[in-house]
């Protein structure tokens, strides 16, 4: 995908993020799909004109249905002119891929924030090596996201209980606890696919995914349970 856009741009600190998110609005187009055929389809933005820091970025992409209805996912961002194919010479880009999302997004207005800067731009020696890395990218983003991003309509807790929202049916509170569940196991996947088999350990997934080392250890009695989830990788949640 492409988007075309206008542009929102705040003073970077240098600190991992910028002062406040940079943000990125536009209309999503068709491009060349390069990142679909690795696995990571992304929406994507020109940035040539842009002093956006090149690299790789936690952050989150919004839009509204026509209905009214607001969705967002968090989103793996990469910032950079895409060196393992292009070198230094390629169109500087953009590219948002966003988590745990399959829906079609072209011709919507799509707004796109950097949060925190995962890691510099670099080149790989092939697209195998890349996609590893794409890999470990998403399990950082969906690390960042465990502790800052919601989707709109999630719970959200006062001091006396759920804010803003009616009690959900019993349909609803299953789709819920089901959503949750599909996000907990992909986020387990994403997180066994960046390491060997004899790294796979409660402590290791819990870091690179974000979900809670109890929970871990209550779903999956060992390890060779959370490999089994990494070997379920071409099947359906």
């Amino acid at each position: 995908m492409t988007i075309s856009s206008s542009i929102i741009q705040l003073p970077d600190t240098g600190s991992g993020g910028p002062a406040q998110p940079l943000t990125v609005e536009g209309r999503v187009v068709h491009g060349d799909e390069r990142g679909r055929t690795l696995g990571f389809p992304t929406a994507n933005l020109a940035l040539d004109r842009l002093g956006i820091a090149d690299g790789v970025w936690a952050g989150v992409a919004s839009w509204t249905t026509a209905d009214g209805v607001p969705h967002s996912r968090a989103a793996a961002i990469s910032v950079g002119r895409r060196p393992t194919y292009y070198g230094g010479t390629g169109i500087r880009l953009l590219e948002a891929f966003l988590l745990d999302f399959t829906g079609d997004l072209y011709d919507k207005q799509l707004v796109v924030s950097l949060q925190q800067r995962i890691r510099p731009q670099r080149r790989f020696a092939n697209s195998d090596e890349l996609v590893q890395q794409l890999q470990g990218d998403v399990a950082a983003t969906r690390a960042w996201a465990a502790q800052n991003h919601r989707h709109p309509g999630d719970v959200r807790r006062g001091r006396f209980g759920p804010v803003n929202r009616k009690k959900p049916s019993p349909a609803d509170y299953a789709h819920m606890q089901e959503r949750r569940r599909v996000n907990r196991e992909n986020r387990v996947r994403d997180a066994v696919a960046v390491l060997a088999p004899n790294e796979v350990t409660h402590d290791r997934i819990a870091e690179l995914s974000g979900i809670p080392l109890n929970y871990l250890r209550w779903a999956y009695s060992d390890s060779l349970a959370l490999l089994a989830v990494g070997c379920d990788a071409g099947a359906p949640s």
